[in-house]
This record gives C-alpha cells, sequence and structure tokens, in this order.
C-alpha cells in the first residue's frame, strides 16, 4: 500500500476556505483506493518571520509559513512516517518541495504570479512581486523530482506550461455538487451570493458590487446569503436588501454572483450557484471550463456593473419557461457529468500508480 503525506490546510469540518474544501473532498476520494494517507499541517508564522520572511526575498504566501523550524519539522515527520510520496497541496507550501528528495506531487490552486496581476492590475508593487513569483515557480515546477504538477483549472494548466514548459501538468477539475430538485423553468428575481468574503480582495469586490447595487436603488435586486455578510459591509446591506438565509429550494431559476473582479484557479462557487438552479453572474471570466459545454454562454454570464443582472433576469424571462428549464437540467447534468471529484483521485492515483511500476 503506498504511503502518501498529505501536506495542505485544515481539512476540518468548519473549515470553509476553496483550499480546506478541495483537500476535504479530495481525500475523502482517495479513501476508496489502496492509498494510505498521512496529513501535515504547516501552521503560520508570526507577523515579525512573516516580516523578515518578505525582505529575505522569500515570496508572497510562502513567507506566512517558512521557517527552519517548520523545515525541520516536516523533515522529523517523514523520518517518522516513512511516506513513499509527498503530495504539497496549496502553492504557500511549495517551498518545502526543497526540503525532501522524496518524489513529489504538487497541487497548485492558483498560479500566485498570475492571480497578484490580476487582483491588482494597476499596482506596481504587484507588478515586481509577480516578477518574483514566476521566477519562483518556474524554478520549482521545473523541478525533476516533481512527478506532476496538478491545476485545478485548464486555464492554470496553460499559464503553468508557459512559465516551465517542461513541467509534467494535469487538471483536475473540482467536482460539482449534488444538484437541487429538477427547475421548472420560472425565473426568481432573486441573487445568491454564496461563501465566505474575509480574504481582502474577496471582500473589496464584494463591497464594490454592494455599492453598486445601492446607487441603482437596490431593492430591485434582493439578495439570499448562504453565510452572513462580513460585518464592515453591513451597512451596505442592512438598509436596502432582505437577507435570508438561502435555504430555500425552490425549483425556480435565480442568479448567482461571483463579485471577484479577477481570474484565479476555480471558482468553487460557480459548480454550487449551477447545482442550485442559478445562472451564473461574475464579474470576472470563469468559463474558461465550460466552453465545452452546450448552452455555457446563456447560463455563465460575464457582467461589468449590477445593472446587467436586471438584463439576466430580463433574457432568461424571455424565454419559454419549459425550454429554459429543459435546457439549464441538460446543462447542470453536463456539468455533473465532466466536474467529478473523482476523476481528480484518479489521476493522482494514476500517477502513483507508475512510480510503482
Amino acid at each position: 500500500m503506498t504511503k502518501i503525506m498529505w501536506v495542505g490546510g485544515s481539512t476540518a469540518a468548519g473549515a470553509a476556505g476553496g483550499e480546506s474544501v478541495v483537500d476535504r473532498r479530495l481525500l475523502a476520494e482517495l479513501r476508496n483506493y489502496d492509498i494510505t494517507i498521512q496529513a501535515f499541517n504547516p501552521p503560520p508564522v508570526g507577523g515579525l518571520r512573516k516580516s523578515l520572511n518578505l525582505l529575505s526575498g522569500k515570496p508572497l504566501y510562502r513567507a506566512t509559513f517558512y521557517s527552519s523550524k517548520l523545515v525541520q519539522l516536516f523533515q522529523r515527520e517523514i523520518e517518522r512516517t516513512r511516506p513513499d510520496i509527498v503530495l504539497i497541496s496549496w502553492e504557500p507550501f511549495d517551498f518545502l518541495a526543497e526540503h525532501t528528495k522524496l518524489p513529489k506531487i504538487l497541487l497548485a490552486h492558483n498560479v500566485t504570479s498570475d492571480s497578484l496581476l490580476q487582483i491588482f492590475p494597476s499596482s506596481r508593487v504587484s507588478q515586481c512581486f509577480a516578477h518574483l513569483h514566476r521566477k519562483w515557480e518556474s524554478r520549482i515546477y521545473g523541478r525533476d523530482d516533481i512527478l506532476a504538477v496538478l491545476c485545478l483549472s485548464e486555464r492554470d494548466e496553460t499559464l503553468i506550461k508557459e512559465i516551465s514548459p517542461h513541467s509534467a501538468t494535469r487538471t483536475i477539475l473540482p467536482g460539482s455538487p449534488q444538484s437541487l430538485e429538477a427547475t421548472d423553468g420560472v425565473v426568481i428575481r432573486e441573487v445568491l451570493v454564496s461563501g465566505t468574503y474575509e480574504w481582502y480582495p474577496k471582500r473589496r469586490d464584494l463591497k464594490r458590487f454592494l455599492e453598486e447595487l445601492r446607487a441603482l436603488g437596490g431593492s430591485s435586486i434582493p439578495l439570499l446569503w448562504d453565510h452572513p455578510p462580513p460585518l464592515e459591509l453591513k451597512h451596505l446591506v442592512a438598509p436596502i436588501l432582505d437577507v435570508p438565509v438561502a435555504s430555500r429550494t425552490n425549483a425556480g431559476i435565480r442568479v448567482g454572483l461571483v463579485p471577484d473582479r479577477f481570474t484565479a484557479g476555480f471558482k468553487l462557487k460557480v459548480s454550487h450557484y449551477i447545482a442550485s438552479n442559478c445562472v451564473v453572474a461574475s464579474y470576472c471570466d470563469v468559463s474558461h471550463d465550460f466552453l465545452s459545454i452546450k448552452d455555457h454562454e446563456i447560463f455563465i454570464r460575464r457582467i461589468y456593473s449590477a445593472n446587467q443582472i436586471l438584463e439576466i433576469f430580463s433574457d432568461l424571462e424571455a424565454m419559454d419557461h419549459n425550454e429554459l428549464g429543459s435546457r439549464f437540467k441538460d446543462f447542470q447534468d453536463a456539468c455533473a457529468e465532466k466536474f467529478q471529484w473523482r476523476r481528480g483521485a484518479e489521476v493522482i492515483t494514476d500517477i502513483v500508480n507508475c512510480l510503482r511500476i
């Protein structure tokens, strides 16, 4: 039985970050194979250590975790558990690839050099950090002892191939949640806002959307939330919007909002919205992994202002609701077929099995 040391963040049931969701679901699938998993969860360093790391040239995000004590702990854990392979899930931990001679698989949730430019497009500081990260990524992803660099989106795999042309890359698309009951095609003028917004760039973009909405008179687009909105933004929400917990499973079609204005990794909330009978309205381009699916241009929309959500509702209402319901169900089923956690686990086991031969 092959032993994998899985280096990643918390996979506790309450951990809601995208990296935790991905790890939790892939680990659950891997239990169905002839593999033993030993988890290793690096803790973050303190603020002073992080600042010193940045000053010494450690890349952003990696600086949040790097320390010589962590490296020693990692190496002692390898000696204790004797894994066959180390799988490093999440790019802030990839510096550990330089501190073991064991074969390694990297699971890149984002391509940091690209996401920095996406998140802060006009910042010269961001451009400098992106340049530093690109050099780091080229070195890490191109190491001879990296069996594969796994990506969560086809776009990210293309980016990594450009950065490190000789690296072995594979895309493992995150799975789709269980769909709600089939929609009846009746359009409900409500917008679902899913996910948490603790990370500043996401909270910043949500604030911009809420400010746009307020300028429109807000009440024309009721919002549903599956997590409470950030406290600092409640002044933009409470006066103009009804904010119930989104627990309804009505078979009608709503709109699901992606307020992020940056394309990075795979937006898990896109699959969540589709499974929840929502047409996706996104401020960034999330269509890359859906281009092969019929009617993606109807059910995944790029928007540039809150006012365009009203246009989406009008477009949908202009369709015959029986046809709309039927076409959305076909789209939903095609997404469920393409996006499966099982397939990601199969890719990992295929790589492991090649090592055994």
